[in-house]
């Protein structure tokens, strides 16, 4: 949770920039994620590495952010 507030600030930045945000986070922090008006579709993190990659190759994301400082994080992005 703590992570996901921190996070807040970032993506209204991006969302100020006009990009249609697709955000990958815990099914528990939907409904915090989709309050927020730069949020267009929330993508709930899966407990299986290769499901998480599949629905984030659906989201059809053009660019991503990865803000946890985590290998893993970045592996799944790389692999979409």
């Amino acid at each position: 949770m703590g992570d996901t507030v921190l996070a807040l600030p970032v993506l209204d930045a991006l969302g100020a920039s006009e990009r249609q945000l697709a955000v990958l986070g815990q099914p528990n922090l939907e409904s915090l994620l989709k309050s927020q008006q730069s949020v267009a579709e929330f993508v709930p993190r899966s407990s299986s590495d290769t499901q998480t990659v599949q629905q984030l190759r659906e989201a059809l994301c053009d660019e991503a952010v990865v803000l946890p400082n985590s290998i893993r994080s970045a592996r799944l992005v790389q692999q979409a």
